[in-house]
């Protein structure tokens, strides 16, 4: 995947990007490896950056 450095001056578009690179088949948890990960809401001091909870 290439990136463009344009894209990654605005924060979300960093963060998104950087959980592409991180997870290209979906997001998994990085302790057990599950892909029942859903979304929970977002860091307290980064508002761009998406938390996840594994369900695992």
């Amino acid at each position: 995947m290439k990136v463009n450095i344009k894209t990654l001056i605005d924060d979300v578009q960093c963060y998104d990007t950087v959980r592409e690179l991180r997870w290209p088949e979906g997001r998994e948890c990085p302790f057990c490896n599950s892909k029942k990960v859903i979304k929970r809401g977002y860091d307290d001091k980064e508002p761009a950056r998406q938390r996840y909870e594994c369900k695992g």
